[in-house]
């Protein structure tokens, strides 16, 4: 009769050891497939942040350059301009404005680069906004208009 007790003993000892080594292996699976995602976000966000920035690099270029098209033909009035880097719809914002100072007449430019990838709430979401101010004074002042 001993026997037969310390079976049925040994079988409920390895069933629960069963469920504890599934549940853990369970919960191990889970942190991983988290871990693997926040990976991806970071690796995507820094994508973003390289895409925005080349937009303002790029804007900042032209303003800087005379380029009409990249920050308006006029003081005050905006100027944008859409497009692609490496998968990112980059959306970029530039602007002007004209001040004297002593004998000088500068141009203050106004740039913001936004980038964006996938629609916004789902897990491969990743966007970031640069902006940055630059003028043309005083290595080469422009004449404002």
């Amino acid at each position: 009769m001993n026997a037969r007790r310390e079976t049925g003993l040994s079988l409920i000892t390895v069933l629960f050891f069963l469920v504890v080594i599934g549940a853990l292996g369970g919960y191990m699976l889970t942190i991983f497939s988290s871990q693997q995602l926040a990976v991806v976000s970071s690796s995507q966000a820094s994508r973003a942040y390289y895409a925005a920035r080349a937009g303002v690099e790029w804007a900042i270029w032209g303003a800087l350059n005379d380029t009409a098209a990249t920050c308006g033909g006029s003081a005050g009035s905006p100027a944008s301009a859409q497009f692609d880097v490496d998968g990112f719809d980059v959306t970029v914002t530039c602007s002007y404005r004209c001040y004297q100072e002593a004998s000088v007449r500068l141009k203050v430019f106004a740039v913001e680069a936004h980038a964006s990838q996938g629609s916004f709430g789902t897990a491969a979401y990743a966007a970031r906004t640069i902006r940055a101010a630059v003028t043309d004074a005083p290595s080469h002042p422009a004449a404002c208009s």
